[in-house]
């Protein structure tokens, strides 16, 4: 995981993209510093941690976890670092997406390395109730050793405290989320940042910290902006049926789950799917699960077949002649949205 807490920032007015600011800030100012996501500071080669997110319900501890992951994703694409992201829930963005992700990281799979792995409810894979039951200990001794395959794991809780202690000693980095929603649509994120292990901070002072970790005792506390731009990319209404459970298969089912497993994909060491051929193929691979293509995160991809396009605007325009709608979602720089035209195919 590239370091979130020293990361250094550089001084800009609010963009459309997730932004990570520094101490000392708030939501509310017109300009301050922003940290991006190529800012990052830390080495090029993968460097694993363990995050658990957490907050009561309404908080945004399902929001925190997407949005961190869609940042680190880009982070280490902006350092060149080749890594994909498996969740327990709906990603957009992730390669794998599997409600028994827990149960195949278990199984230590060959396929498992230099991953950034999204989970969803980890209290229904390793509960405190159940800490002697084999998919606990299973799991505890996946995330012991998850720097032997180049593993990052953010991960969410509603509270701590109902969580086994053997994973919890794990997490390198605790993050306690309140959500502030703006208008227009906008949403942020104030992060309280523990690290309760001392993994940066080498305070190992136990006996002076309170458990669950209280506001005044943050290591660091900063803004998550813009995270509303990920609203769109995950869905997390299907419920993570506990792993323990004699129905969870019919459970998953009856959520709208197609149940696969990984023997079931592709390997990874096989020759990567052609990329597309023409214009209309790769508009075609990007529309989302909500029916949009997202004009400003295509528009580098579609000039690579019309170099000739400069702008946006141009790019809209053709857009528009060939019968898609566009409609402005929100505010920011990726806020321009297309609905293809009726009876298209890529």
């Amino acid at each position: 995981m590239l370091d979130l807490l020293t990361g250094g920032p550089k001084t800009a007015s609010p963009p459309g993209s997730i932004d990570f600011l520094p101490p000392a800030t708030t939501a509310e100012d017109e300009d301050y510093e922003v940290l991006f996501a190529e800012d990052l500071t830390g080495a090029a080669h993968f460097e694993p941690n363990v995050i658990l997110m957490f907050g009561t319900r309404g908080k945004g501890k399902s929001l925190g976890p997407t949005a961190l992951g869609r940042f680190m994703y880009d982070a280490y694409r902006a350092k060149n670092v080749d890594v994909q992201v498996w969740a327990n829930y709906n990603v957009d963005f992730a390669s794998r997406c599997t409600p028994f992700l827990v149960d195949e990281l278990n199984a230590f799979p060959p396929e498992a390395r230099r991953k950034l792995v999204l989970l969803d409810e980890i209290v229904e894979f390793m509960p405190s109730a159940r800490s002697m039951a084999r998919s606990s200990l299973d799991f505890a001794s996946v995330v012991r050793q998850i720097r032997k395959r180049d593993i990052d794991i953010i991960m969410n809780t509603q509270f701590p405290t109902e969580v086994d202690r053997r994973m919890l000693r794990q997490v390198d980095l605790f993050i306690e989320v309140e959500l502030y929603r703006r208008r227009g649509g906008k949403a942020d994120l104030k992060m309280y940042l523990y690290d309760y292990w001392g993994t940066w901070t080498g305070d190992w002072s136990l006996s002076k910290k309170a458990w669950p970790p209280r506001h005044e005792d943050a290591t660091d506390v900063k803004w998550f902006l813009n995270v509303h731009t990920v609203f769109k990319q995950y869905n997390n209404k299907e419920v993570q049926a506990p792993i323990w459970s004699e129905h969870r298969e019919q459970i998953l089912e009856e959520e709208g789950w197609k149940i696969t497993y990984l023997d079931d994909v592709d390997d990874e060491d096989e020759p990567a799917a052609a990329a597309p051929a023409t214009l209309q193929s790769y508009l075609g691979s990007h529309i989302r699960t909500d029916g949009t293509l997202s004009v400003g995160l295509t528009f580098d991809g579609a000039r690579a077949f019309v170099p000739a396009w400069k702008t946006r605007r141009e790019y809209q325009e053709w857009l528009a002649g060939e019968g898609w709608h566009l409609q402005a979602n929100g505010t920011g720089a990726n806020n321009m949205v297309a609905f293809p035209p009726e009876g298209f195919t890529s």
